[in-house]
């Protein structure tokens, strides 16, 4: 397990407001991506307490295995940590807890990772009646990331099927990269366009949106997810 300290140093770093939101509390999807050491676990364990602390509530995580502590009272919301059998993976927990996830507002889930169909049509599911789901997937960018998700969650739920969960759940996307001690991050809002892209499975096309995402940033105009 890494310490607890580098959660709280994390929470100091935080500088996209979109990803402490009042809005997520509503629910969605929230796709960490980047390579092995790229510190995706460390920003979503910092993301998750930081929201706790700020919006109260519940959140659940399943991991395999736990890595960063977060168990136990956040300001006004709590945390409880699941760690799974590797052999299982993470769905067979997922569907336990969806069972008896309590009712309420600002309910979050960390799922550790979405590597396995069954995981990614789960993380899917999850994420359209609510709750705030945040995973990572392993991927060099934004795009492989949403294209991996589509192919795994397909398996199961169809083409058409995946597509409609995800374009309807997606929020934010970030691909992270750690070099030389730096963290370098690339974020994506589920526009209204972002998300007519996803339906129609034309996630090439989201190069464009993310470049026009990025100039209205340094522009300091504000992007806003549709709901």
């Amino acid at each position: 397990m890494k310490s607890t300290l580098d959660v709280n140093r994390f929470c100091q770093g935080i500088k996209y407001k979109k990803l402490l939101s009042e809005d997520l509390n509503e629910g969605g999807l929230v796709i960490l991506c980047g390579s092995n050491g790229s510190g995706k676990s460390t920003t979503c364990a910092g993301l998750l307490k930081e929201r706790l602390i700020r919006f109260g509530g519940y959140c659940i995580t399943v991991e395999d295995p736990i890595e960063i502590p977060l168990e136990g009272q956040h300001g006004d919301g709590r945390c409880v940590q699941l760690e799974v059998d590797a052999k299982l993976g993470f769905a067979p927990k997922i569907r336990e807890i969806m069972r008896a996830y309590p009712t309420g507002q600002n309910l979050s889930m960390l799922i550790g990772e979405i590597r396995d169909p069954d995981t990614a049509s789960q993380a899917l599911r999850s994420a359209i009646d609510g709750r705030l789901v945040v995973t990572t997937i392993h991927a060099d960018n934004i795009q492989s990331a949403l294209k991996r998700l589509l192919v795994l969650a397909s398996d199961i739920l169809t083409e058409d099927g995946a597509k409609d969960l995800l374009s309807n759940s997606f929020r934010i996307g970030r691909h992270q990269s750690l070099k030389t001690g730096k963290l370098k991050s690339e974020f994506l809002m589920g526009t209204k366009e972002t998300q007519l892209l996803i339906r129609r499975g034309e996630i090439d096309k989201i190069s464009s949106e993310l470049e026009l995402q990025k100039q209205r940033i340094s522009l300091k105009k504000e992007i806003n997810y549709k709901k």
